[in-house]
C-alpha cells in the first residue's frame, strides 16, 4: 500500500464520500474507524457508549440534500430522519457501493507521521504500522468537547453533551442546561418531558429558525436560484423577516436577542423550544455568575437548586495522532488550504472539517472529488506562498463576518466555496 495508496480516518459521512471519490478514480486506499460499524456519530446515537450522538437525535437538514448526490434516501423515510434511519442509509450506501470491503472496523489510529521520502507510516491500535502515499482524515468536528471551567464550587453532577444519552437517568431531577445551540435545546426538549424541573442557561443570544418555512426545509430553501440572486444582505433580510413573523422577539420567551446579524454565527435550529418555552416546560435563564453547593447564581442576580449541570458548549476538532501544528494553529484556528490540505504535512488531508449553513453532504462531496483529483494529478496544488495566502485571506473573511473565535474558522459560504472546489 505504497504506490500512490490512502489512508482515511473515519467511516462516517465524510470518510465514506472520501472512499467512494478514491473508490470511483481507482485509487487504493484503507479506511479506518474505531467503532464497530460505518456510520460515525450517527452509528453511535442511541447505543449508550459516550459520544455526541444521543437518542433523540434528527437531521436538521432534509432528506433530499443530506443524502449523497448519486444515491437518495428511501421515499419512505421522513423529510428529517431520526439517528437510526440515517445510520442504516450510510451503511446501505456503503455496501451499494462497493466500500465494506476497504474499511477496517473497530480499528484506532495511534499515531501518523510523514516520513523522509514523503510518505506516511500509519500505526493503528493492532501495531500494525503500514505505509500509504496520502492520508486523508475524516474523523469529524465532535471530538474534544469544550467544558468550561466555571462550575467550581458545585457539588452535584456535572456532564457535557458527549455524556448525554437519554432523559431516563434524570427523571424527577432539577437540570440545568448550558448553551444555546441546537443539540442543548434538543437536550432541554428531552429533559423536560421527566425532570422536575429544566432550566436552560443562555449567555449569548442565538437566531433561532424551525426547520421548515413556508412548509419547505429551511436548507432547500438555500438551495433555490432564487435565494442564491439575494445576496447576503437579501437573504438576511428574507429570512429575518419571516422569523420575526413567525415568532417575534425572542425577549418577550425571556431570551436575549442576538448580538449579531444573520450568518455571523451559527444558527438554532428548532421546530420545539420556543413553545415549550412558552409551556413552562423550560425555563430560560442568562448566564452563570457562579456555584454554591448545589446552588447557582445567575447573572441577573437569581438563583436556583439544581442537581445536575450539562454543559452543551460544543466541541473542537482533535487529531491526537498528528503532530501538533498540522491543522490547527496555537489559537485553535484551523489553517488549510481550501480547508483541506495541510501545508506544514504534505501529503494529509482534511474532508469534512466545515461548517456550511444547511447540509455538509453536498460540500464534502465536492471536497472528496477534489482530494481524489489531487491523488490521480488530475488537481494540481499551487505553490507553498499562494497557499498559506489563500488562507489568510480566507480567516481574515471568516473574522470580519464571524468575529475571533477560533471555532468559528470551520465556517464557509456555500456557493463561493463550492465553487472553489470545482474539478475540470
Amino acid at each position: 500500500m505504497t504506490d500512490r495508496s490512502v489512508c482515511v480516518v473515519g467511516a462516517g459521512l465524510s470518510g465514506l464520500a472520501v472512499s467512494r471519490a478514491l473508490h470511483r478514480a481507482g485509487v487504493p486506499f484503507v479506511c479506518v474507524e474505531r467503532e464497530a460499524e460505518v456510520g460515525g456519530m450517527w452509528a453511535q446515537a442511541g447505543t449508550g457508549r459516550r459520544g455526541p450522538g444521543y437518542a433523540s437525535l434528527h437531521l436538521n437538514t432534509s432528506k433530499r440534500l443530506t443524502g449523497y448526490s448519486d444515491t437518495p434516501m428511501p421515499d419512505d423515510y421522513p423529510t428529517h430522519p431520526g439517528h437510526a434511519r440515517f445510520a442504516r442509509y450510510l451503511r446501505d450506501y456503503a455496501k451499494e457501493h462497493g466500500l465494506l470491503d476497504h474499511v477496517e472496523t473497530q480499528t484506532t489510529v495511534d499515531s501518523a507521521h510523514r516520513d523522509a521520502d514523503g510518505g506516511w507510516t500509519v500505526v493503528t491500535g493492532d501495531g500494525r504500522a503500514r505505509r500509504f502515499s496520502h492520508l486523508v482524515v475524516a474523523s469529524g468536528l465532535h471530538q474534544d468537547p469544550r467544558m468550561p471551567d466555571g462550575h467550581r464550587g458545585f457539588t452535584g453532577e456535572v456532564l457535557h453533551t458527549i455524556d448525554y444519552h437519554d432523559s431516563a437517568p434524570f427523571a424527577g431531577k432539577r437540570v440545568l442546561v448550558v448553551g444555546f445551540g441546537s443539540s442543548a435545546v434538543d437536550v432541554a426538549g428531552d429533559l423536560s418531558r421527566v425532570a422536575e424541573t429544566t432550566l436552560l442557561s443562555v449567555r449569548r443570544g442565538m437566531h433561532v429558525t424551525p426547520k421548515r418555512l413556508y412548509g419547505v426545509p429551511i436548507d432547500e430553501i438555500a438551495d433555490q436560484p432564487w435565494y442564491a440572486e439575494l445576496g447576503l444582505a437579501g437573504a438576511r433580510a428574507f429570512i429575518q423577516r419571516t422569523l420575526w413573523t413567525m415568532h417575534g422577539n425572542l425577549t418577550d420567551y425571556g431570551l436575549p436577542e442576538p448580538d449579531h446579524e444573520l450568518f455571523s454565527a451559527g444558527l438554532t435550529i428548532s421546530d420545539s423550544i420556543l413553545s415549550q418555552i412558552s409551556h413552562g416546560l423550560v425555563t430560560p435563564r442568562p448566564g452563570i455568575a457562579g456555584f454554591d453547593g448545589r446552588r447557582v447564581t445567575f447573572t441577573d442576580g437569581r438563583t436556583d437548586e439544581v442537581d445536575t449541570v450539562i454543559w452543551c458548549t460544543g466541541y473542537a476538532p482533535r487529531f491526537p495522532f498528528l503532530r501538533a501544528g498540522s491543522a490547527r494553529d496555537r489559537s485553535g484556528r484551523m489553517r488549510l488550504y481550501k480547508r483541506i490540505v495541510s501545508v506544514n504535512q504534505p501529503g494529509l488531508m482534511f474532508a469534512g472539517m466545515v461548517r456550511p449553513v444547511g447540509a455538509i453532504t453536498r460540500i464534502v462531496e465536492l471536497q472528496s472529488r477534489w482530494i481524489a483529483g489531487v491523488i490521480t494529478g488530475e488537481v494540481r496544488l499551487p505553490s507553498t506562498t499562494t497557499m498559506r495566502r489563500e488562507i489568510a485571506t480566507y480567516l481574515a473573511g471568516i473574522a470580519g463576518q464571524y468575529g475571533a473565535d477560533p471555532y468559528s474558522t470551520v465556517h464557509v459560504d456555500f456557493a463561493a466555496y463550492a465553487r472553489s472546489l470545482r474539478v475540470g
